[in-house]
This record gives C-alpha cells, structure tokens and sequence, in this order.
C-alpha cells in the first residue's frame, strides 16, 4: 500500500507528489485499503464485543461512514462529534457520549437521540437525570472510572491517574452507582476506563480491566445488570519502528 518510486511515496500506487502538485498542499490522503485492513483487524480480534471509533481521532465524514458501514458504533466527546457521527450514519443505540465538559445542551441532545452516557462527575449524573425527565426518556449509563493506574506512556497523554482530570476515583464509584438507582430515568448497564494514549505495553490494559471486573463483581451485587465493560482505547503505534503490540496482541 506504501512504497517509494524513484524518490516519490506511493499510496495505493497513486503518487503523492502528483497528487501535492495537482491540488495544493497541506494535502491529507488516507488509504481506504489500510483502513479496512485494520477495521479487519480489530473485528476479527474482538469479534463478540461492541467496537467504538473514537470520533476524536479523525471526524473526516467519508472515512467515518466507511468505519460506520463495518458496524462499528461511535464514541463521542461533544455535541459536534454527535452531530457528525449521526451524519455518518453510526446507531443511536451504538453511539457512547464520553468527556467531562459535556454542557446542558449536548446533554439535552444527547438524551433526545438515545445515546447512552459515560458519566464523568456526581453533578453530570443530576444534569442527565433532569433532563431525562424532563424530555420523557430512560438514558442507559456507565461510570468512568478512574482506576489509578500508570499507562506508562507520555504523562501528558495519561489519563487514568488519580491526579487526572478524568473519572470517579474507583474506590468511590459504588457510592456512585447507588446513587444512580435512587435518581428518577437513569439505568446504570456499564463501567468505563480510559487510562490514556500511545501505550505499547499491554500490562496497564491487564491491570485495568482487573479493576473493571472487581467493580463490576460489586455492582452485580447491588443488583445492577451490567451489560458492558469499556476499557476505552490506547492502543499504541509504531512510530519509531520498535514494534507496537496489535489488536490480537491485546
């Protein structure tokens, strides 16, 4: 899919250079083979569980409707990701709304089109539960959990660690949960992690399912049906060419 001829890169046998002259730079080009290619992989690694493109990496429509049409649902972080998704032609009903800035109006639009939530903070949950009832709707959620847990990568781009931003401390999140099955339209069916991005060893990916399931365990308890549990996404690439673990691998 990728070689170079005669000093120009080749992308599908089509060369980028023609390409830059023919219509200007900065130029962005995707192949949609290596796409499929790793949609594939990841299907075939996981080919029982709900895959989620994250929108955040890329909300180019023509290669999200690809991504859409291979039955994957969507992730998104705001209204606007929402919108494209949907325009893309990803399933309410696959489309989980995740981040911890949501306002009231991507939550209103949210409950509207019946996605489910990946709750970040105690006050987000009371917004979702007003608003549900407010609109007469039932919103499935789940907790994002932030599990203390070193994704050893870049710590910019960490995000499960107790000085994070992101999620409920996990030994809080029960207190969470039981909160939740008093609140009027909420029903709780997930936990989520996310512990950050660029990650090249799959041992924090280990350690943080580990926690998910213990929670979860403890939720069954509760009497909570939990229908998912989302370990977010991560997965590194191999930029410097040392190798980087793949779909299978994990």
């Amino acid at each position: 899919m990728f070689k170079s001829i005669n000093g120009h890169l080749y992308i599908e046998d089509v060369d980028v250079v023609e390409l830059a002259n023919k219509l200007g730079t900065p130029l962005y080009i995707t192949s949609k083979a290596k796409l499929e290619e790793n949609i594939k992989a990841y299907k075939d690694a996981f080919p029982d569980a709900g895959l989620l493109y994250a929108v955040k990496a890329n909300n180019n429509l023509a290669i999200m409707r690809i991504i859409a049409r291979h039955g994957f649902g969507a992730d998104v972080f705001s209204g606007g990701e929402l919108y494209m998704a949907l325009l893309a032609g990803f399933k309410p009903e696959k489309i989980l709304f995740n981040g911890n800035s949501k306002s009231v109006e991507e939550i209103r639009m949210g409950v509207k089109v019946g996605v489910k939530f990946s709750v970040d903070s105690i006050d987000e949950l009371y917004t979702i539960s007003e608003i549900a009832e407010e609109e007469g709707k039932e919103v499935e959620i789940a907790f994002r959990v932030n599990p203390d847990i070193s994704p050893k990568t870049h710590p910019k781009i960490s995000t499960g660690l107790r000085t994070s931003k992101f999620g409920i401390p996990w030994e809080d999140v029960l207190d969470a949960y039981k909160l939740a099955l008093k609140l009027p339209n909420i029903i709780p069916i997930g936990v989520h992690c996310h512990i950050g991005s660029q990650i090249t060893e799959l041992s924090p990916f280990v350690e943080a399912l580990n926690k998910l399931f213990d929670v979860a365990v403890k939720l069954e308890g509760l009497g909570i049906e939990i229908k998912f549990l989302d370990l977010g996404g991560g997965l590194g690439i191999d930029y410097e060419g040392k190798g980087a673990p793949t779909p299978k691998d994990l």
